[in-house]
């Protein structure tokens, strides 16, 4: 079965030091892989909890993926994407995060 993403991580402005939830629910067969990626670059988990990822199968064919960011600082501002991949698919959303509160030179 083809890969599809059910539901996208929506784009979010976000206040300097809040948490902040992406959410995406990808489904195939056999049932994909999910990796989130800031900027092309691998999130993991950290140890401290500032960054968790988890990943929920709802059935043989969906999985619903979350990555929370604790407390976002300036740097968490960017693009992040949701890849998924099976033996048949690569599939990929993204979204844009705006960190609020951020020092602007002009």
């Amino acid at each position: 079965m083809r890969g599809s993403i059910l539901t996208l991580p929506e784009k979010q402005s976000i206040k300097l030091h809040k948490s902040v939830v992406f959410t995406c629910l990808v489904s195939g067969y056999p049932a994909p892989r999910v990796e989130w990626k800031k900027e092309k670059k691998s999130i993991i988990s950290t140890t401290d909890g500032g960054v968790n990822i988890s990943q929920t199968k709802l059935n043989s064919t969906t999985i619903r993926s979350v990555v929370k960011i604790k407390a976002v600082a300036r740097t968490d501002t960017g693009t992040y994407s949701c890849e998924s991949s099976n033996a048949l698919d690569f599939l990929k959303g993204t979204s844009e995060l705006l960190v609020l509160g951020m020092i602007t030179l002009s």
